[in-house]
């Protein structure tokens, strides 16, 4: 009977450990959500659960130059701490979306906003992130998908109908997956039951 009651242990404590590593080793999926940034109910962030950056929705920067941004326009990346994302963040988030589909240039519109032909057939946003040589472009529609193009700025560096790719290290707590907080949970009464089992039977 002892042997058997150390059995049990042994075995439920191997998958309580096979638990906690799945819990460990499983990629989160990625969750886009709007978040406020001065003022409650702006949404003007758009918030990554998976780099954990938060993102200036662009028509907060539209029409205004690289040089414009840099210098202090808004305030963006002098008093609030905000940076120019990098191009493989800007990929990043556009996987993150739903990627290079309806569906995924769609949620960037929704959450990002849109800076061309807003109300027409081909809604669409563009955003400039500075590169070594020039400024990438990036540009996503409704009906094209997204493109990317290197160019050399004039004398400020602005385009028409194009805002900044903005992005700062979020401060706020990602919430947990409800997959996650599920399994956790079950783990947890799994061994609170074997511990109340355990008492009784002994």
């Amino acid at each position: 009977m002892k042997v058997a009651k150390t059995f049990q242990i042994k075995i439920f404590h191997l998958v309580i450990t096979a638990i906690f590593l799945t819990l460990l080793s499983s990629p989160a999926n990625a969750i886009l959500m709007s978040r406020d940034f001065i003022s409650g109910g702006d949404e003007l962030l758009t918030f990554d659960s998976d780099t954990g950056l938060e993102w200036l929705d662009l028509s907060e920067t539209l029409d205004q130059s690289y040089n414009s941004i840099i210098g202090g326009y808004g305030g963006y990346t002098t008093t609030y701490g905000f940076r120019y994302a990098t191009n493989l963040e800007v990929i990043d988030l556009i996987n993150n979306a739903g990627g290079d589909n309806s569906t995924g240039i769609g949620n960037l519109l929704d959450l990002l906003g849109c800076t061309t032909n807003c109300s027409g057939n081909n809604p669409g946003a563009f955003g400039i992130v500075p590169e070594s040589g020039g400024i990438v472009e990036y540009s996503w529609f409704l009906l094209s998908g997204s493109n990317s193009d290197v160019f050399v700025p004039g004398s400020d560096g602005s385009l028409p109908d194009t805002g900044s790719l903005l992005v700062k290290v979020s401060k706020a707590t990602p919430v947990p997956e409800p997959s996650t907080l599920l399994l956790f949970t079950a783990g947890i009464a799994a061994f609170i039951g074997f511990r109340s089992k355990k008492k009784r039977n002994d």
